[in-house]
């Protein structure tokens, strides 16, 4: 650095000199002072180089603002750049010398240089720093860049977000260090890099203004289960969230499902990105438009998802029929139920109605179901012969399919039948006209009305021809020619298409002889309330013009009780076990030859169980 008188006071220069290039060879340049500064103001001026291994910049005051750069490509082809090792600061003041020319009158004499310092700083290069993506969204990775200048300045960059670390020190490479990070949170930043120095360059900070993180954009999925899915079946709907590019990371908050404008169900919490409803099965049957509506967080702004058609169709149904009594008798009432349920994996009670059939005959009209079950009516007409399908046919309604069940096999048996015999007059005298009268009914759970015909009998013998039924009842014809005694009557009934036969209990008609004499019969019975199975003791006094004898028949109703009981001077006694009932008892004197017969009044006998002991 140096000034000359030709230079005049406004003008210096700075040269550098070096093997090849020194003397008049030298690189150098002139500065002259701005705004009509001079070399020899009253003030200081400040003559600076910057100098590192590979650059040298000489400046006037502002080192802002060198007015010569050297560096190893500004010097001779072929010339070696020297200015790499240390080198000894001189200062001086010389007079003449081929450049300045020898000393005139003109020469200041004496003459002074005045320096009020000489200071070696280390330098501190710039560093600045820039963002690969400013402004940035959440998860995004961004990449910080520190560049020094001069790029000869070595160390390494500490990049700080405010005074947290952002990872370990990074080398300067070429005059820049680089750190990248996704894990800014979103708001401001204040990124600086600290640079560390060197054995040439002391450590400088550069900051970046603010570095912005803003939420990362979402985007929501949905999908469905089952989709088409049947009325009632539970259907789970799950969304599932992703962070747009460049953001990244894994959403977290709440997910709201809806069915077009409705809400289904709660607000449900994301669990690694994802979010599934609660099992629903109440949609109808028909389109239903999902969404899934992410409600955002702090890192993420919110979404919705592209609607969604989810398909719900009636469901199917199974039918199944059962009887209330299978196999029935001819004229048992009998219902059938039908049970029907929704086909699986569907949940729910079908509505509508059921038709029942027999074969292809309807049974009936239809019947509403109540819980998914219809009863019909009850049914006694079923036919007796080939049994009879039966189905039950449900109609379906707006949820649910209809169907069919399967047919089952009602078989209808004959019915039993119950007759009963009664005499138009028992006791009844010898050559007196008298008819019997057969009661024919359906045994019980039957019904309906027994036909065809009754053969009444005497013992095994047949009384007349067989009589038909008429209205459930048929009479015989009159009969005057049974003999004195007690005869054993039965009607038999010879069943029908519908009914079995059945034979009536033995009615014993007792025919009394017409004597000469009349006769009155008594009987006494006692006790008059007894026990079931306790014998019960009878009495029988007959008594005429004269004492009778011959034979007497103790009657329970129209049943002979016991055995025929030998009179004795007039009078007869046994005993006999009762049935628990109320019994009508009568003593019957047959009569001969001598004595007509005759028949005493009816007795009341009670016969009760017999009570338990005492403990």
């Amino acid at each position: 650095m140096e000034w000359v008188p030709q230079y005049t006071p406004t003008t210096t220069s700075s040269t550098i000199h070096g093997p090849g290039y020194s003397g008049g060879s030298g690189i150098g340049s002139k500065f002259i002072f701005p705004n009509g500064g001079r070399v020899d103001d009253a003030g200081f001026h400040t003559y600076g180089v910057i100098w590192s291994q590979d650059q040298m910049q000489f400046y006037r005051d502002d080192y802002t603002q060198p007015f010569l750069t050297v560096t190893p490509a500004s010097i001779p082809a072929g010339k070696q750049w020297v200015y790499n090792h240390p080198f000894f600061i001189l200062l001086n003041l010389a007079v003449g010398g081929n450049f300045p020319g020898p000393p005139s009158n003109s020469t200041p004499s004496p003459a002074t240089v005045l320096v009020d310092y000489v200071r070696v700083f280390e330098q501190s290069p710039t560093v600045t720093v820039t963002s690969s993506s400013n402004p940035s969204a959440f998860g995004q990775p961004v990449t910080f860049t520190a560049t020094l200048t001069p790029v000869s300045a070595t160390g390494t960059i500490q990049f700080q977000d405010a005074a947290m670390n952002l990872g370990g020190p990074v080398t300067v490479s070429n005059g820049s260090a680089t750190f990248s990070t996704s894990s800014l949170a979103v708001g401001a930043h204040g990124i600086t890099a600290v640079y560390s120095g060197d054995s040439n360059f002391a450590s400088n900070t550069g900051s970046l203004p603010t570095q912005t993180v803003n939420q990362a954009q979402s985007s929501t999925n949905i999908s469905s289960s089952a989709n088409p899915s049947v009325f009632g079946q539970p259907v789970t709907f799950t969304a599932t969230v992703l962070a747009v590019p460049p953001g990244s990371g894994t959403p977290t908050g709440t997910v709201q499902f809806k069915d077009g404008s409705n809400n289904l169900g709660s607000l449900v919490t994301l669990s690694s990105g994802t979010a599934t409803s609660s099992p629903i099965s109440s949609l109808t049957v028909g389109g239903h438009s999902i969404t899934a509506v992410y409600m955002g967080n702090a890192n993420f702004t919110g979404s919705t998802s592209s609607s969604f058609t989810q398909t719900v169709n009636p469901d199917g149904s199974s039918t199944g029929v059962s009887s209330s009594a299978n196999p029935s008798s001819f004229g048992q009432a009998v219902t059938f139920t039908a049970t029907v349920l929704a086909a699986p994996p569907s949940s729910g009670t079908p509505t509508g109605t059921v038709q029942f059939k027999d074969g292809g005959n309807n049974l009936g009209s239809p019947v509403t179901l109540s819980n998914g079950t219809a009863t019909s009516s009850s049914i006694s007409s079923l036919a007796i012969g080939a049994p009879h399908s039966i189905t039950a046919v449900y109609s379906g309604d707006g949820n649910f399919a209809g169907s069919t069940s399967s047919s089952f096999m009602q078989t209808v048996n004959q019915d039993g039948s119950s007759t009963s015999v009664a005499s138009s007059a028992n006791p009844s005298s010898f050559g007196q006209a008298i008819t019997f009268t057969a009661t024919v009914s359906a045994a019980w759970p039957g019904s309906g009305t027994p036909t065809g015909a009754v053969q009444f009998e005497d013992g095994g013998s047949n009384l007349g021809s067989p009589v038909m039924l008429s209205n459930g009842t048929a009479i015989s014809s009159s009969i005057s020619s049974l003999t004195v005694g007690a005869h054993s009557i039965t009607a038999v009934y010879g069943g029908d298409g519908n009914f079995v036969a059945s034979t009536s209990p033995v009615l014993t008609q007792v025919i009394m002889a017409q004597g000469s004499a009349s006769s009155q019969t008594t009987l006494v019975a006692s006790p008059g309330v007894t026990y079931f199975r306790q014998q019960a003791s009878f009495s029988v006094t007959v008594t005429s013009t004269s004492t009778p004898d011959g034979t007497v028949f103790l009657l329970d109703g129209d049943r002979q009780l016991g055995s025929p009981l030998v009179l004795s001077s007039g009078t007869a006694a046994t005993q006999s076990p009762l049935e628990i009932g109320t019994h009508s008892i009568r003593a019957v004197y047959q009569g001969n030859a001598n004595f007509s017969g005759s028949s005493s009044s009816p007795q009341t006998v009670n016969a009760s169980p017999k009570p338990k002991p005492r403990p």
